[in-house]
């Protein structure tokens, strides 16, 4: 609406601030928690499996809520959402960084996820609905800007704090930030309350954002409680089938019902559901791979959590150079192309790495982390041009919140099945030493199988990824094909004189 566009260059300002605020503590908080895992892990007294909890339940409360945010902000007001947003954030950063076991800290995640969900699947949305056209690319560039910073820093920071203070520390730094960013946005964003009749109320599906968040939360259960509990145990076939039944519930309720959260339709666009499953598989290894990494540097190579940090920042490095030169590139090269190249360069790092992480040193490790900062980063921005490029018209908005939705879902299902890979191939009594300051000399040895089973799953996820661009690919020659020979036909005379 006109109205609501902010024409005070100085509240503008405070505007871009607060969207820049916003994406640096979501990228941030993703980065620097993961650096601290392993001394979580350590006072806590758990396994891998057990504190990858900490990664999981942010991750799967931001994923099962954010269509549900995105709407009520339609309903409700993109400023109180955003507000409401800070306030639960802040919360829960408190009180993870007050938890005194692992279980606070995952009920507390849980609640630090929702949260995020209620800033990261609205606060792009300030942009245009309160900024002129003429400042908007500028504020779409401090956006991208402040979420490099916050990718860049995160690991080292997570490891300084976590060394020189504790991991505490972590989630405390939060709340200042949240709470200047929360003043921000109260005083400067216009009040765009929206009231709705009683029966419009009723045009979004709730119930169908309970199924599906249902089955999300299942999946994950599964992935985690198998391992543990065993595959055929009853309580893993019981969660697996009430897994399935929730998706069946989703899929008929979205089917059936006027109003739904996700167009069914949107399936029969075959380069739309290959490039959103492209994203889901190529997502995995980053995820998985992020997670696994500080494990990694610590256990087998020896570091400090401040030097992993250090190590873990040439990923994010090269992905701050290339993001931005891919994004360009991809206005002149298709899309589809980019992310090819991109997730078969993955596949092969990934590949190097599963024949060298068990030499001594640093190189290799190094070496790996740079060429997934530049898979990555030659992936992720045309890879949302590519999706949001194939959205039907007028359908940009749904388009863009099911690609968030598979992305954090690939983050998610990254963490799981990295864990899931590498408690696969070591024993209880293995793992379990990784945890044992007096053990530190057989680590190296005893875990390197389990680190490479991880590295190899994500080198097939990734595979899985190119696959299915390909195949896009081809898709695109063929739909080109036929509209020219469509065109050649219409050029043909129906009959010749003579």
């Amino acid at each position: 609406m006109s109205s609501q566009i902010i024409t005070d260059s100085s509240k503008r300002n405070w505007v871009i601030a607060s969207v820049g605020i916003a994406a640096f503590m979501s990228i941030l908080d993703a980065s620097i928690v993961n650096i601290s895992l392993p001394e979580i892990a350590s006072q806590f007294k758990v396994s891998t499996n057990e504190v990858s909890r900490v990664v999981l339940s942010y991750q799967v409360f931001l994923t099962g809520t954010l269509l549900l945010f995105g709407k009520l902000a339609d309903r409700r007001g993109l400023k109180r959402i955003i507000m409401a947003g800070y306030i639960v954030f802040i919360l829960g950063s408190l009180l993870c960084g007050l938890s005194s076991n692992l279980h606070m800290l995952v009920l507390f995640r849980c609640l630090q996820g929702i949260g995020a969900s209620m800033l990261y699947s609205n606060v792009p949305a300030v942009i245009p609905k309160f900024l002129p056209v003429n400042v908007r690319g500028s504020a779409y560039g401090v956006f991208s800007m402040v979420s490099a910073i916050g990718l860049s820093v995160g690991a080292p920071l997570g490891g300084i704090i976590t060394q020189y203070l504790n991991w505490n520390w972590i989630f405390f730094i939060n709340i200042p930030i949240g709470i200047a960013a929360f003043f921000i946005v109260s005083k400067v964003f216009p009040d765009d309350k929206i009231v709705h009749s009683e029966t419009e109320e009723y045009k979004f599906d709730y119930i169908g954002v309970l199924f599906s968040f249902l089955s999300i939360i299942l999946l994950i259960y599964v992935l985690n409680i198998g391992q543990k509990a065993g595959w055929l145990s009853s309580k893993t076939l019981i969660s697996l089938a009430l897994c399935i039944l929730f998706i069946v519930l989703f899929l008929i309720r979205e089917k059936t019902y006027r109003y739904p959260v996700i167009s069914l339709k949107l399936i029969k666009n075959k380069k739309l559901t290959l490039a959103l499953f492209s994203t889901l598989f190529g997502i995995m290894f980053m995820a998985g791979n992020n997670f696994m990494m500080p494990f990694y540097i610590i256990h087998t190579r020896g570091l400090t959590t401040d030097q992993a940090g250090f190590v873990m920042i040439f990923f994010s490095l090269i992905f701050v150079i290339v993001a931005p030169i891919s994004g360009k590139l991809s206005d002149k090269i298709a899309s589809e192309k980019i992310c090819a190249v991109a997730m078969l360069t993955a596949s092969l790092a990934g590949l190097f790495f599963t024949f060298t992480l068990g030499y001594n040193g640093l190189l290799f490790a190094i070496v790996f982390l740079a060429l997934m900062g530049f898979s990555f980063a030659a992936f992720i921005s045309p890879n949302n041009n590519m999706v949001l490029g194939l959205a039907p018209e007028g359908e940009t908005g749904i388009v863009s919140g099911i690609m968030r939705t598979f992305f954090n879902l690939g983050n998610a299902l990254g963490v799981s099945f990295s864990v899931l890979a590498f408690n696969s191939v070591l024993t209880a009594e293995q793992i379990s030493k990784a945890y044992d300051p007096s053990e530190t000399q057989t680590l190296e040895i005893e875990l390197i199988p389990g680190f490479r089973m991880a590295v190899i799953t994500g080198v097939v996820t990734t595979f899985i990824s190119f696959v299915l661009i390909v195949i896009s690919i081809f898709i695109s020659r063929n739909m080109r094909k036929k509209g020219e020979h469509m065109e050649s036909l219409k050029e043909k005379p129906r009959y010749v004189e003579f």
